[in-house]
């Protein structure tokens, strides 16, 4: 495991990657690391911890790769909410950085939603429970990916700047140029390379304690949203 502060490269267990593969994202994670200081000043707010797996995502129907998805992180007996991203992403996004903004303030409204929910629970004495699992059959309707993907997400005012709202809009938008040279980058340097793959797993529950980052909490009260009773407000 490459660890460099908040993001850390997890071991890949299924095949040594090829040495430039292995330098290349070695050297995006060490940039993303010095990233995140920025981005938490724009935020205001901390952005969670980062494992970036050394696979690529293979996706239902015709979604696109996945670059990034919320997970959990546990170190020193402590679980907290983070954030994995996926070497193949990393790196095409290498020359993006708009895009790889936009993706993780995408994510950033994920976690936000998830650590509510916690607080949620919480207030209303509930154990912790953290469920990312999709409907059954989610994998055999990928037209309800985005509007799934959305539920799962608080709304952007308060949480995000209007630079980042842009920059998550034009990550989003599958269609676009931009959008679509990183998925050919995708398929170019790791898919016909023939490197590690493998099926998305969206089902995926947690029953135990989890840290949250009180930040979150107090900027949710600030925004006058109610964590006591009824749904959290979503995308």
């Amino acid at each position: 495991m490459a660890g460099v502060g908040r993001v850390t490269v997890q071991p890949n267990l299924l095949r040594p990657l090829p040495e430039s593969v292995d330098v290349a994202l070695k050297r995006q994670a060490t940039a993303l690391e010095e990233r995140l200081p920025q981005l938490d000043a724009e935020l205001g707010l901390a952005y969670p911890p980062i494992d970036v797996l050394p696979v690529l995502m293979e996706t239902p129907g015709s979604v696109g790769a996945i670059h990034a998805r919320m997970s959990l992180k546990s170190f020193a007996g402590i679980t907290r909410i983070g954030v994995e991203m996926f070497a193949p992403s990393l790196i095409a996004l290498a020359a993006n950085q708009d895009l790889l903004d936009g993706t993780l303030a995408h994510e950033f409204l994920h976690y936000v939603w998830s650590t509510l929910r916690i607080a949620q629970w919480r207030a209303l004495g509930h154990p912790d429970v953290l469920d990312l699992s999709a409907p059954p059959n989610y994998e055999a309707l990928d037209e309800n990916y985005e509007s799934l993907d959305h539920a799962a997400q608080v709304p952007v005012e308060g949480w995000l700047t209007p630079r980042l709202q842009c920059l998550m809009m034009r990550a989003e938008d599958e269609t676009s140029d931009e959008s679509r040279s990183v998925q050919e980058s995708i398929v170019d340097g790791w898919v016909l390379r023939d490197l590690p793959s493998r099926p998305l797993s969206l089902r995926f529950k947690f029953d135990g304690k989890l840290a949250i980052d009180a930040s979150i909490v107090k900027r949710a009260q600030e925004l006058g949203l109610v964590l006591t009773a009824g749904a959290i407000p979503h995308r």
